[in-house]
């Protein structure tokens, strides 16, 4: 659902949470906004990984043993 949601945000949305609420743990969606308890930006970079945008990782080939 968090995902969701970070993906329809507008660019300068964020997410409002009360002060036993958190998203740390459960996506890698959303960010804490800098100096700001309780909002949360989205987490861009994630969010181009999660949907496949992304540059995958370099696979670096693996010697055999023995």
């Amino acid at each position: 659902m968090l995902n969701r949601i970070a993906k329809m945000l507008d660019a300068h949305g964020f997410l409002v949470l009360g002060a036993a609420e958190t998203v740390v743990g459960l996506t890698e969606a959303f960010k804490p906004m800098q100096d700001r308890r309780g909002l949360y930006v989205p987490n861009k970079d994630a969010l181009k990984t999660a949907i496949g945008l992304a540059k995958p990782a370099a696979i670096r080939p693996f010697a055999a043993a023995g």
